[in-house]
């Protein structure tokens, strides 16, 4: 999470704030509407140039765009990158299956898989290309409190349709698989 001003440090600091959000995206315009901040409609095009000219307070983004992004003209003197994660940014492919081969979908998970790895290098490379002053640690409590948040967004975007449960178990699954002692994974709260 960018922001342009450290003094933004809470959900309470937040509200009323301006939020380059993906106005399609349903989770993020939950996320604002609950923190009772602005959304400012923004597409993968716009959100950066909307931070780094004032027009947004907060622009969420992996640390891979910091740099491409010039996400440091909007952080300036003031601002700080959050070391939380409040979106989880993906895209999907639509093609004309018909055009291409009857294994292509299976060869792009296996040409994705082989070079997981790869990507991680490039994503700890640009975490590691950003000046340490910008990076910010929410205290222990306060970052339980934000996982528990959005906790119950996905809870009420799963009973309102927007996600499947059966992903919602399976990512479940894979949170406890990757963090067994996490909250939520230690009192089976969500599966």
């Amino acid at each position: 999470v960018y922001v342009r001003d450290k003094r933004i440090n809470s959900v309470a600091a937040a509200a009323g704030k301006r939020i380059a959000t993906l106005d399609y995206d349903k989770p993020s315009l939950k996320v604002v509407e609950h923190i009772g901040a602005t959304m400012v409609p923004s597409t993968v095009a716009t959100f950066a140039p909307r931070f780094n000219n004032g027009d947004v307070d907060i622009a969420y983004a992996p640390a891979i765009a910091y740099q491409p992004f010039e996400m440091y003209k909007g952080l300036g003197d003031s601002g700080g990158i959050y070391r939380f994660s409040l979106a989880q940014m993906n895209f999907q492919l639509v093609i004309y299956a018909s055009r291409f081969p009857a294994d292509f979908a299976q060869r792009s998970r296996e040409y994705a898989f082989t070079h997981f790895d790869k990507a991680l290098q490039h994503i700890r490379q640009a975490e590691s290309d950003i000046p340490q002053g910008y990076w910010l640690d929410l205290p222990e409590q306060m970052e339980l409190d934000y996982r528990e948040m959005l906790r119950q967004i996905r809870l009420t975007l799963t009973t309102d349709g927007v996600y499947d449960p059966r992903m919602m178990k399976l990512m479940f699954r894979l949170r406890c698989h990757a963090d067994p002692g996490h909250y939520e994974c230690a009192e089976k709260r969500e599966g």
